[in-house]
């Protein structure tokens, strides 16, 4: 039996975990950054292969370093410690380069959509592309 009554029930925690984040993190954009994350994170949870929660901080981790707010995987996981009970790491576990979600077309072109400059998104995911050029 699933914990949520409704699919309005699942998305508006999700929703509310997200804002709750980035009211820790920036209290004065967390209103706008909640949306960005919330936004990409509905657009594409359902085509990737990670925990909703875990996808949370992925969208968050994304969307704060394409917009300057850079945050470390390690910040998040303290503040999944703080909120949740337990670390939750961001970007974690994604395995190859083709199987890291946020480096598909798709998935490119909904972040790109949402951030609004492919530039940010080609320095956000520069790291995590290092893997392809070695």
């Amino acid at each position: 039996m699933s914990k949520w009554k409704t699919i309005d029930d699942f998305l508006s925690e999700h929703k509310s975990l997200i804002q709750m984040i980035w009211e820790i993190i920036d209290d004065e954009d967390y209103e706008s950054l909640s949306e960005y994350s919330y936004e990409i994170w509905s657009k594409t949870r359902s085509k990737v292969n990670r925990s909703p929660i875990t996808h949370c901080f992925d969208c968050i981790y994304i969307v704060a370093n394409c917009t300057g707010k850079k945050v470390s995987v390690s910040y998040l996981k303290y503040i999944g410690q703080m909120t949740l009970g337990r670390g939750v790491k961001a970007m974690d576990s994604l395995g190859r380069i083709e199987d890291r979600w946020f480096v598909q077309d798709w998935a490119r072109d909904i972040i790109i959509d949402v951030i609004g400059d492919e530039e940010l998104y080609q320095d956000c995911v520069a790291w995590w592309m290092r893997d392809e050029e070695e």
